[in-house]
């Protein structure tokens, strides 16, 4: 992801390489002209409506960044919320690589949601191409179908999902067995197991 000005003539870049112009050698001495690489997030809550500022998220780095967002719905999707995390690098920065992990900052009094506990990871290279441009390239990683995490180079975004628990209903239940005969003793002790079925799968309380 080169950082440069664009013209009329030149494609629009792809939202997660995009970063502002630093320009050659006066930010090589200074260092005050930065570009800012935006990440995205995404958020989905499923069973659920999405409210502004429900969710929060933390970013912490090997270079220091330690950001935290909050999730705004997107607009005609009720259980779809995004955010962004704007990262600022300079010409000193060329030649580093930095590694930034993200989770959900969770709410344990919120015991109506079961919150996504997993952590994404981004590592991001940056380069000078020599002409006082940086080139930043982000890397997202997902876990593979052994649990191990890797390079996904068709991921762009940073996914989250939570979901809400369903209602739990109480309810008395009474068992009436009847006895006939003159052999059945009223006063016989049975026992009796109960199943309960939710969906596919059967549970023993």
């Amino acid at each position: 992801a080169k950082i440069h000005q664009q013209n009329d003539q030149e494609k629009p870049a792809e939202p997660r390489r995009r970063m502002k112009r630093i320009r050659g050698s006066d930010a090589r001495e200074s260092n005050q002209e930065t570009g800012s690489l935006i990440i995205p997030l995404e958020k989905k809550l499923e069973g659920g409506e999405i409210t502004s500022r429900q969710f929060a998220f933390r970013m912490t780095g090997t270079d220091g960044t330690d950001k935290t967002v909050y999730i705004e719905p997107v607009e005609g999707q009720v259980n779809l919320g995004s955010a962004q995390f704007e990262l600022a690098y300079s010409l000193a920065d060329s030649g580093k690589t930095y590694t930034y992990s993200i989770v959900e900052i969770g709410n344990e009094a919120d015991e109506e949601i079961i919150y996504d506990e997993h952590t994404e990871k981004l590592v991001v290279s940056l380069a000078d191409n020599g002409q006082g441009v940086l080139e930043a390239t982000p890397v997202f990683y997902s876990l593979n179908e052994y649990g191990y995490t890797v390079e996904d180079p068709e991921k762009d975004t940073l996914r989250f999902t939570n979901t809400v628990r369903k209602g739990v209903e109480s309810f008395e239940l009474q068992i009436m067995k009847r006895i006939y005969g003159n052999m059945g003793n009223k006063k016989d002790v049975f026992d009796f197991t109960i199943q309960f079925f939710d969906v596919d799968q059967a549970y023993d309380p």
